[in-house]
């Protein structure tokens, strides 16, 4: 008898970190795809030695005999769990699926809606910093599975994207019928090709840690991080690539982000929310936040003070420490 609960409640129940809150997401799933999901989110969590919004193939495979298409939107209201919504009160999920992974993506209110993240961008940094950390840079994403629409901010950042990478990204809306590419959502886009960028663009030399960054024991934490991101940032106007770490302390690592510049201007991501996004993914307080760091290289802008202004948002008792590259 003591077997048979036991394996119930496993099947039955999933409890993660949020903002230093514990949830059990089990209720936010379909009763009929429950137990798999659970299953494939037991793996991600044991796998990465607590979740971090991604499910590796192991996981996938869990989950099984739910496709991995199945899989993305019945994960999608446990990944619209992890937005911050403090002015809309509307929670949206996204789900982006790139080599036999899916990585969740939520939405966010910093404060002013112009500091917005949206949960396209948020799954499409997530990618791009994941594959970056575990040295996969350049991998493309293949789908991006979503609550609601996209609306116009997000597609033109994903036809942005799915131009750059040289591979269609096919849209998955909950409950629809998908896309098989994102221009399908905005017809005539304009892209980098506009601007006589090809696709693959990469930054010419990237974000890399100078030597007087190492001058104490955070810093030297977040060295590894900003080196990891050299080829994501992009600033294809500015030439202001960028990178940010939050720090929790010696103790608790810290989480990066990317600066993501687009063509358009309006959909580019800042590389403190993708911090941000990657720390709340991993369970972490926002408030404990200790320090921010950001590394740029000098460009026509700065983000320096947009970085600043987050934080003093979130976590204003945190220090900042700028450098340039």
């Amino acid at each position: 008898m003591y077997k048979l609960i036991s394996y119930i409640y496993i099947k039955m129940s999933f409890k993660l970190t949020i903002g230093g809150a514990e949830v059990d997401f089990a209720a936010l799933i379909a009763a009929d795809k429950r137990e798999a999901c659970i299953r494939a989110l037991e793996v991600a969590k044991k796998g990465n030695e607590g979740f971090m919004g991604v499910l590796e193939p192991e996981a996938i495979a869990a989950a099984a005999p739910l496709t991995i298409d199945e899989l993305a939107e019945a994960l999608l209201p446990v990944a619209g769990a992890f937005a911050v919504t403090p002015i809309s009160h509307f929670n949206v999920g996204a789900v982006a699926r790139c080599n036999g992974r899916l990585i969740f993506g939520a939405n966010a209110e910093w404060g002013p809606l112009l500091l917005s993240v949206h949960a396209e961008q948020c799954a499409v940094s997530q990618t791009l910093l994941n594959s970056a950390r575990c040295r996969r840079a350049g991998e493309p994403i293949e789908a991006i599975y979503v609550t609601d629409a996209p609306c116009g901010h997000c597609r033109q950042f994903l036809v942005e994207q799915e131009y750059l990478q040289g591979k269609e990204i096919s849209i998955h809306v909950r409950g629809k019928a998908p896309l098989s590419r994102v221009s399908d959502f905005l017809s005539e886009p304009f892209t980098p090709g506009d601007l006589k960028i090809a696709p693959g663009f990469k930054p010419v030399t990237g974000v890399r840690m100078p030597p007087q960054c190492a001058r104490n024991d955070i810093a030297s934490l977040a060295c590894d991080a900003f080196n990891n991101l050299q080829d994501v940032s992009r600033a294809m106007y500015s030439h202001a690539e960028s990178a940010c770490a939050v720090c929790f302390g010696l103790s608790s690592g810290i989480c990066a982000g990317a600066y993501i510049e687009n063509c358009a201007f309006n959909p580019s991501f800042q590389g403190m929310s993708g911090a941000l996004m990657a720390a709340r993914f991993c369970g972490r307080d926002l408030s404990k936040i200790t320090k921010v760091l950001m590394m740029e290289k000098p460009g026509v802008i700065s983000n320096k003070d947009v970085t600043d202004m987050i934080r003093k948002l979130i976590c204003p008792d945190a220090t900042f420490d700028y450098f340039q590259c």
